[in-house]
C-alpha cells in the first residue's frame, strides 16, 4: 500500500492526535485504513500491507498515539509496558516521548523506578460511536458507549453523596 503524499503530511504532523473527522470523510478505501488506524488504533494494530509502507515519522506518531491509549487506561506504566506496547527500544526515547507528549496529559517520570505517573489528562483519543465499521482496530475501550456509562456511574454517585448529606 502506498501512502498518498497529501494524507502523510497529515499523519507526520507532529501536532495533530485526532484523525476521526479524516476518517469519517473519506471515500478512498487506502484512506480509510489509514485514518481508523491513526484514529482509534495502536501500534499493535498496524496491518503487515501497511507497516511497509509508514515512514519513520508515521510510524512515531503511532507510538505517541499508542502512549495516549495507555495513559487513559492506567494511572501508573511502567517503561517496560511501554517499550512493549510501542514497539520502543530505550528508555531514553520513553523520556523524550512523554516530554513532546505535554501538551496532552501531565505526568511525573520516575526514572529510579522506571514508572510515569499520569496525573492528569489534557486531551484524549478520538471516541468511537459507530459510525461506520472497524475494519482493522478493535472497538476501543474508550468509546462512546462506554463513556456514557461512566458518566451515569459517576451521575449516580454524586446523586448519592447529595442524597447522604440531607
Amino acid at each position: 500500500m502506498v501512502i498518498l503524499s497529501n494524507i502523510q503530511s497529515e499523519l507526520e504532523n507532529p501536532s495533530k492526535f485526532h484523525y476521526k473527522k479524516e476518517w469519517i470523510e473519506s471515500t478512498i478505501p487506502e484512506e480509510q485504513t489509514i485514518y481508523e488506524l491513526y484514529a482509534f488504533g495502536t501500534i499493535a494494530d498496524i496491518p503487515a500491507t501497511v507497516r511497509l509502507s509508514l515512514t519513520v515519522q508515521m510510524i512515531k506518531k503511532l507510538q505517541l498515539l499508542t502512549i495516549i491509549s495507555l495513559a487513559q487506561q492506567q494511572g501508573e506504566i511502567s517503561y517496560n509496558h511501554i517499550m512493549s506496547q510501542c514497539e520502543i527500544d530505550s528508555m531514553d526515547t520513553i523520556e523524550r516521548y512523554m516530554i513532546e507528549l505535554r501538551q496532552v496529559f501531565q505526568i511525573k517520570l520516575d526514572s529510579v523506578r522506571q514508572i510515569v505517573k499520569v496525573i492528569n489528562l489534557y486531551d484524549c483519543r478520538d471516541i468511537y460511536d459507530n459510525e461506520r465499521p472497524l475494519m482493522f482496530v478493535a472497538i476501543p475501550k474508550f468509546n462512546k458507549t462506554a463513556l456514557v456509562e461512566k458518566l451515569e456511574q459517576w451521575k449516580g454517585k454524586l446523586t448519592q453523596q447529595i442524597q447522604d448529606r440531607h
